[in-house]
């Protein structure tokens, strides 16, 4: 006996570039850019809603014994990635991304700020600081 395909035809992936990805492409980008001194970490977060994925970027610094500093948030329902919310945890500040450019814009925005740069410039001093 032959089991039936109850299914269908099933959709195929979209080609949208997700937020978790830019983040992860960001975090790579980072620990290059700095000779590994820095770490770019994405992690998801449960947001307490089924439909809702959430994901944060930190920077690790391992020579501090993993010290991190989280940069930000972002948010976006599981069916439908846009709009993705996002919060800088830097600058208190909270945007919302109607497609990828936007979120790109809004990346850039948050990752050269002052505040961010600055944290960097601090965590690349303890880390490289001679005894």
């Amino acid at each position: 006996m032959t089991t039936e395909d109850l299914w269908g035809e099933l959709p195929n992936a979209d080609s949208t570039v997700k937020p978790s990805t830019l983040l992860r492409e960001q975090a790579s980008l980072l620990a290059s850019k700095t000779s590994n001194v820095l770490e770019g970490v994405v992690n998801e977060f449960n947001t307490g809603t089924t439909s809702v994925l959430g994901f944060s970027f930190l920077i690790r610094c391992p020579a501090m014994d993993n010290y991190t500093f989280q940069v930000l948030s972002l948010t976006h329902d599981l069916l439908n990635i846009f709009p993705v919310s996002v919060r800088d945890k830097v600058g208190a500040a909270r945007y919302e991304a109607t497609d990828e450019n936007e979120l790109r814009r809004i990346l850039k925005e948050i990752f050269t700020s002052n505040e961010v740069r600055r944290i960097i410039a601090a965590l690349l001093r303890e880390a490289t600081a001679t005894a």
